[in-house]
């Protein structure tokens, strides 16, 4: 926890009526990064959230953020601690105009020269349909499996991913 002081763009007028009042003391524009995350193997929805980078050479405290999108009210979120010039990735809620499917076959077959292992196949295919009627920015988030550092008899081999993975 820190202590702040922010400095005001001006001066303030607040009425001393004993009733609390907001008084913004700067406005600075933020440049926003749209897009949708889906995880179809946890569920069909595809989540909309949104990154933004702080304008701000100081860090913002936590609190309230209501968000607007062209104009309209969407929701009220938790701004947490941002640190000054960080980014902030926020939640928006789930995308309805966003259709997800998992679909995943599994094929087990003998192995090696003797027959003696077992080759372990899956195909993960992921469906998106777009009601949207603009581009998106879709993340699709997929677990790989991981061997144990001291399993030297069982290995995971990615053989074709499209498009690309991309960090």
């Amino acid at each position: 926890i820190f202590d702040h002081a922010y400095d005001a763009d001006g001066r303030s007028s607040v009425l001393a009526d004993g009733a609390f009042h907001a008084v913004a003391i700067t406005s600075k524009p933020v440049r926003t990064t749209p897009r949708f995350v889906v995880v179809p193997r946890e569920s069909q929805d595809a989540f909309r959230v949104v990154e933004l980078a702080s304008p701000f050479d100081v860090a913002l405290l936590p609190g309230p953020l209501d968000v607007y999108v062209a104009g309209d009210y969407r929701l009220t979120t938790d701004l947490p601690v941002t640190p000054a010039k960080g980014r902030v990735v926020l939640g928006l809620g789930v995308e309805p105009a966003l259709k997800i499917a998992r679909n995943a076959r599994f094929e087990e077959e003998s192995a090696g020269l003797m027959r003696g292992s077992l080759d372990l196949r899956h195909d993960v295919r992921i469906a998106i349909t777009s009601h949207l009627g603009t581009p998106a920015e879709i993340e699709v988030r997929e677990r790989v499996p991981v061997t144990q550092k001291d399993d030297e008899e069982t290995k995971v081999t990615i053989e074709r991913v499209e498009p690309s993975w991309r960090p």
